[in-house]
């Protein structure tokens, strides 16, 4: 158990420590930066829906994004109808493209939110303060040409709004001041009930502007008539990985529901995971858009990725690191490489990562000895296909330390996990973060030994 504890803290950290932003330097604002802002937005609700759940691993990314500088507040509020457990995220230091605040919902986790997601029949949607919610949910015989929403996502929704003792911390802190923005997110039945808490929040009166919802996974919440009166009104944003059945699922047994907002469709690769509601899936995907938008952004000029680190301390000469994979894996490398590039940043005291470009006719030793280091890193990557399961892998990485000086083996690691609950681009963050965490020891050697 303690073993696992630690290996699940460790995946938990890096997931998260990656971080939204990476280290870079802004050379000018373009639609490719916009482009780095607004994916770097989706990865921040992704790692805030894997928080809000209350399994252990979500509980320990939740510890790794405060670890990150985010200051989260915890809420849950149990009645007969419904368990609302969400937690709300502010980064104190938040750049001006970030929301101020990011309230995530949990997803279905335990018998009751199961109860939530089959109580299919539909109650009008109406009103601008808790009792007026209450007595339309109330009301019986409501014509189909109102807005009438899931009874047990409302239910949920009201159970939410009394959730914590500060009461409505969200609304006083929207409504006392317009520059406050509010990201909502949540998966599955987290994003159903982060968007009637979107709606909830316009009709109490809150400016639209105020306030965006982004969902992963979620189903519809509502008759024709709601989103008629919503859409166009509640900025809404809807992640769905192709072959995520969930969010079609209302629909197609409850019949009368409608979904709406921006679809932005999501194509995930059979190798990764066998679920593709999982959020983990979502997550893998969205640090790869994010990672995608840092590149375009790079080519375009608009921001800079140090290769190499300023200031006192050891130096590494760290190599791009070599790959043995399968061939539907293959796509994975530089997503991989940019992972692992990013671990070392993270770790080393001072460091020139290296490219294929810069390699001279004397090898990595003597490009080290040109760069003024005094190691030199070499990685390897190599993943097995597991023939006794679908889908499964085991990934290795082995870390090879030289002295530049003598080119004397210095240190060597070796690190191993599989794919069976995680992504591949997940499970080289858990052994990167290895890497960073235990494989540094070396930079406090002597140079001659």
């Amino acid at each position: 158990m303690a073993m696992r504890e630690k290996w699940l803290r460790q995946m938990a950290s890096l997931v998260l420590g990656t971080g939204f932003l990476l280290a870079v330097s802004v050379a000018q604002a373009g639609a490719a930066l916009d482009a780095v802002h607004e994916k770097g937005k989706v990865y921040l609700a992704a790692a805030a829906s894997l928080a809000a759940y209350n399994d252990r691993l979500g509980m320990l990314v939740n510890e790794a994004l405060q670890e990150e500088g985010w200051e989260i507040t915890k809420y849950k509020h149990s009645t007969a109808s419904a368990d609302a457990r969400f937690i709300v995220l502010k980064n104190l230091n938040a750049d001006s493209w970030e929301p101020t605040y990011t309230l995530a919902v949990a997803g279905t986790e335990n018998t009751k939110d199961i109860k939530t997601d089959m109580k299919l029949g539909k109650v009008w949607f109406t009103g601008a303060t808790q009792a007026e919610f209450n007595a339309a949910g109330a009301a019986t015989n409501v014509p189909d040409d109102k807005p009438k929403v899931h009874k047990g996502f409302y239910q949920y929704v009201q159970t939410a709004i009394d959730a914590g003792e500060d009461g409505h911390p969200i609304y006083k802190a929207l409504m006392s001041d317009p520059s406050q923005r509010l990201l909502i997110t949540g998966h599955s039945l987290g994003g159903a009930v982060a968007t009637l808490g979107g709606a909830r929040l316009l009709l109490a009166g809150v400016n639209p502007a105020q306030v965006e919802v982004l969902t992963f996974g979620a189903p519809a919440v509502g008759n024709a008539a709601f989103k008629q009166e919503t859409e166009g009104k509640l900025a809404l944003e809807r992640v769905v990985l192709d072959g995520d059945p969930v969010p079609g699922l209302v629909q197609k047994f409850g019949g009368g529901y409608a979904q709406f907002g921006k679809e932005v469709r999501w194509q995930e690769e059979n190798y990764m995971h066998q679920k593709p509601h999982s959020m983990a899936v979502y997550m893998d995907v969205a640090m790869k858009d994010y990672y995608r938008a840092l590149q375009e952004a790079e080519k375009a000029g608009e921001i800079v990725t140090p290769r190499q680190s300023e200031g006192e301390g050891p130096k590494a000469y760290v190599v791009p690191a070599s790959f043995k994979l399968p061939q539907e894996m293959e796509g994975e490398q530089p997503f991989m490489q940019q992972v692992m590039e990013r671990q070392y940043r993270r770790a080393l005291k001072g460091y020139v990562l290296a490219d294929a470009a810069a390699a001279t006719p004397k090898g990595d030793l003597e490009a080290a000895k040109q760069a003024g280091c005094q190691w030199l890193v070499r990685t390897e990557v190599q993943v097995t296909r597991l023939r006794q399961e679908v889908n499964g892998h085991v990934i290795s990485l082995n870390q090879t330390v030289y002295r530049v000086a003598d080119g004397r083996l210095a240190a060597t690691s070796d690190y191993q996990s599989s794919t069976r609950e995680l992504t591949p681009l997940v499970v080289i963050m858990h052994l990167t973060r290895n890497f960073a965490k235990d494989g540094v020891r070396w930079l406090d050697m002597p140079q001659k030994g």
